[in-house]
């Protein structure tokens, strides 16, 4: 519940937004109609620039148009003109106030200096204050009025690396949803399952049906399965990780039920151990693993958009059980055909942008024969040519430092065989900077398998195998990772700088 002065400050916004209205002086940043879009334009990005985008923009105008307040919640945050923008807004008399994560604000190197920012500036930073659970928002509500939200980090890879998506709405009662969300964690300090469920869920912007839905109160995905079963025409989504068997099983049976579905997934999410694609995969649904130098970071799914009911979901959720079960999320439902349609557009050039060798193959193969040349000696008679001698190559493929939930449960490093040889594994090792060491037991990787070796505990199988850890090993503000053979010598590493969930090494 909130605190009279809180009580006051909405009653204060309310006849001030009031004034501001009625003599039109507000800025309209999101006048009627459907809410306004906004997508990444990073499908040619050779890496992080400090050059304006139009995302970047458009809400650099929003915070620098505020009148009265600015709650802000964000995981990822290191852009140098965001921050300026709140420093400015608060020098100015805005009431800012930000929720985060403390792992980020606390102990990210490449993030803790912008947070440090904002406190130095007079800005109150609450975090989540828990070693595992993450907060994982990233919304803005300006003025009681414009609520912004998406998957895009306030971050340099956010806006000009990685693939993302933005909403802003300038509505009363949804901007009303979102600040009862922040409050809950930065007046309360309630976070994750501590928060009590939305009391609304359900809103007409301008005549469209929207549905909002807070992680992990208000089962959120759950919501989603019922769209994918409600699906008849196409799904079309972009994902970061997908390891929710109930959203995998849903899209299969749409898919067998005769939809059109569509994929794009990022490539470090699809080498996760638990990671759905191959499961799409195999049902026959076409999926392209992207090789863009940034994350597909998008959280997006179109449905039926040429259909009698098109709609788009989004947020900050990835489609995870600790997405949906434990971090504090954001996924929204837009029931409406020129989003849908703004959307699939976006979709398009992530997925044409693709060419066709990243597009997944089914298992079992079809079958295939192998013509060898043939070889004629000097007497002009065939001769056979012996095979190159099979050998194996191991590679390390990605580096997964900062999962979602507890960093100790879902740090691993995948190792794959890419040679033609099985290789024996036994006694190889794989260390940190700080040479904390697994030393593999007897183990032999066939040729083109792969095997996550993890931190934490766990029964090792032919595609996993366990440090068994109580603690973390991967530092989420940069580390490397050597891996050497019986004898020492260095097979393969791979360094990261940090500031994501985890680092692709080598492309398969």
């Amino acid at each position: 519940m909130k605190n009279a002065q809180t009580y006051f400050r909405f009653i204060l916004v309310g006849w001030i937004l009031f004034l501001f209205t009625t003599i039109g002086s507000l800025t309209t940043l999101a006048n009627g109609g459907a809410p306004t879009t906004y997508f990444t334009d990073n499908v040619t990005s050779t890496g992080i620039t400090t050059n304006v985008t139009t995302m970047e923009q458009a809400l650099f105008d929003l915070i620098n148009n505020a009148a009265i307040s600015i709650d802000v919640a964000i995981y990822d945050f290191n852009r140098t003109s965001i921050r300026d923008a709140l420093i400015a807004a608060h020098n100015r008399g805005i009431v800012v106030r930000v929720v985060t994560d403390d792992e980020a604000s606390e102990e990210n190197a490449t993030y803790k200096p912008f947070y440090d920012a904002l406190k130095s500036a007079g800005i109150t930073v609450i975090d989540d204050n828990r070693p595992s659970d993450i907060m994982h928002n990233k919304f803005l509500v300006v003025d009681g009025r414009y609520t912004w939200t998406g998957s895009t980090n306030l971050s340099d890879n956010g806006f000009t690396k990685n693939h993302n998506n933005a909403l802003l709405f300038d509505a009363t009662d949804i901007a009303d949803t979102f600040i009862e969300q922040f409050e809950q964690m930065f007046v309360d300090g309630n976070f994750s399952r501590a928060k009590a469920p939305s009391t609304t869920t359900t809103f007409s912007y301008n005549g469209i049906p929207v549905e909002i839905y807070f992680s992990p109160e208000d089962d959120a995905l759950a919501e989603m399965v019922a769209e994918v079963d409600a699906a008849t025409e196409s799904i079309y989504f972009s994902i970061f990780f997908l390891t929710h068997d109930d959203l995998r099983d849903a899209l299969i049976s749409a898919h067998n039920r005769g939809v059109t579905i569509r994929g794009v997934w990022d490539l470090l999410g699809a080498s996760n151990a638990f990671s759905d694609d191959e499961a799409l995969c195999q049902a026959g649904i076409p999926i392209k693993i992207e090789n863009y130098i940034g994350k597909m970071h998008n959280k997006m799914i179109v449905i039926d958009v040429n259909g009698a009911s098109p709609r788009v979901i989004t947020g900050s959720m990835n489609w995870s059980i600790s997405g949906d079960e434990d971090n504090d999320e954001n996924t929204i439902i837009v029931h409406d055909s020129t989003t849908a349609q703004a959307f699939k557009t976006y979709w398009d050039t992530l997925y044409d942008g693709l060419d066709a060798s990243t597009l997944c193959t089914p298992e079992p193969a079809n079958n295939y024969s192998v013509y060898l040349p043939t070889i004629f000696n000097n007497a002009g008679i065939p001769s056979s040519q012996p095979p190159p001698p099979a050998m194996a190559d191991i590679r390390i493929m990605s580096i997964t430092y900062n999962p979602d939930g507890a960093d100790v449960d879902g740090e691993l490093v995948l190792l794959q065989n890419l040679g033609n040889a099985e290789a024996p594994l036994t006694g190889w090792t794989l260390h940190d900077e700080a040479n904390t060491t697994f030393v593999f037991p007897s183990f032999t990787l066939g040729a083109g398998d792969s095997v996550s070796v993890w931190v934490t505990s766990g029964m090792d199988d032919a595609s996993n195998l366990y440090w068994g850890r109580g603690s973390s090993v991967w530092n989420n503000s940069g580390d490397m990772a050597t891996l050497k053979d019986a004898l020492g010598q260095t097979i393969d590493s791979c360094s990261y700088s940090g500031g994501e969930i985890g680092e692709v090494c080598t492309q398969p």
